[in-house]
This record gives C-alpha cells, structure tokens and sequence, in this order.
C-alpha cells in the first residue's frame, strides 16, 4: 500500500475534526506519508486520543473514591474498590481506602461487642443494687421500727 499525503484543505480538515475532540476518523488516516504535516497532525490526534482517554479513566476512579469515601462515612465498611488504568496514586489511594475501611469494620465490631458487655455489666449492677437494697432495707426497717 502506498503512503498518501493530504493537501492542505484535507490536512486542515482533519485538524478541525480533531480540535472538536472527534478521534473517530483516526483510523482512516493511518496510510499518511510520514514526515508530511497530515501525518503529524494525525499523530497529534492519535496522543490527543489516548491522553483523552486516560483522563477520563483518571476521572472515573477519582469519582470511584469519592463514592466510596461516602459509603465508608455513611458507616458502609463493606466495600472494595478497583482501578481499571495504571495510575500509581490513585491506586495507593484506593488500596488505602480498601484498608481503612477493613479496618474500620473490625473496630465497629470491637466496639459493638464492648458495648453490648458494658450494657449487660450495667443490667447486673442495675439488679445486684436493686437487689442489696430490698435485703438491706427490710432488716434496718425492723431495728428502726
């Protein structure tokens, strides 16, 4: 397959299309000449693409923690969160968020098993002053009667 070249009406076109954040015709444009200004205006498009994509990718994650970040202060520690680019700090920041919400989720237990022993410790007081009281009230009753 011969390379093509574009003349300027073409080149301007295709620059047109990808300013307006376009990149479907990319493929259509593979076969250009290299070095020509539509090969580098084609190439431009194809970083354009991938850096677009990317971007988006990013976004998409950042809402996933936020989401997430929502969850966990609403008291969900039931989650796990993914990451679907290589982002080296979103994904500690995600792998952060998964461990603190594991975390979180063992202290809640911890601190609902402590409660539930300090209510119960609580009713056994309640009961043994309740209790002592009647024992002790009927014989100074009769010493003061």
């Amino acid at each position: 397959m011969k390379d093509r070249h574009l003349d300027a009406e073409e080149t301007e076109q295709l620059l047109d299309t990808l300013l307006a954040g376009d990149f479907s015709t990319l493929p259509d444009y593979g076969d250009l000449a290299p070095g020509t200004l539509g090969h580098k205006v084609w190439r431009l498009g194809k970083t354009l693409h991938e850096q677009r994509r990317q971007a988006l990718a990013r976004e998409r994650g950042m809402q996933s923690i936020i989401d997430a970040m929502m969850r966990v202060a609403s008291g969900d520690f039931e989650i796990q969160i993914e990451f679907e680019l290589e982002d080296d700090f979103l994904e500690a920041l995600m792998l952060g968020l998964n461990m603190m919400a594991e975390e979180l989720a063992a202290l809640s237990t911890e601190f609902i098993k402590a409660r539930d022993a300090a209510l119960a410790a609580s009713a056994t007081k309640s009961a043994f002053l309740a209790s002592m009281s009647h024992e002790l009230r009927t014989p100074l009753n009769a010493i003061i009667g």
